[in-house]
């Protein structure tokens, strides 16, 4: 399910690369919301005005207010952000994956 996210996340944002990363957080990335807003550090970055930043971008997959893993996403240089409509949709894929990683559990090597 997280490789048809990500493929369905590059297509609905126009992005050039996207990839999943499961566990904790590090680094400070621009964050993708769940009002479909964009924060950089603590501050809200308007997206119409100024575009997509020059770096990766976090969006969180999670439950219950539970981290669960981030989609990394690689906007193409000078893209144009997509609609609040979109980045809507992704938000939601996003938490359809965090929903699916807490009700698969732990991965057990075998």
């Amino acid at each position: 399910m997280v490789d048809q996210v990500r493929q369905q996340l590059v297509e609905i944002l126009g992005l050039r690369a996207c990839r999943f990363e499961h566990g904790t957080l590090l680094g400070r990335h621009p964050r993708l919301e769940q009002d479909g807003s964009l924060t950089v550090g603590r501050a809200n970055w308007d997206l119409d005005k100024d575009s997509w930043p020059g770096e990766e971008i976090e969006l969180r997959a999670s439950v219950g207010g539970r981290y669960l893993g981030r989609f990394m996403l690689l906007p193409e240089p000078g893209a144009v952000p997509p609609p609040l409509q979109a980045r809507l949709v992704a938000v939601s894929l996003a938490d359809h994956v965090g929903a699916a990683l807490d009700t698969a559990g732990p991965v057990l090597d075998r």
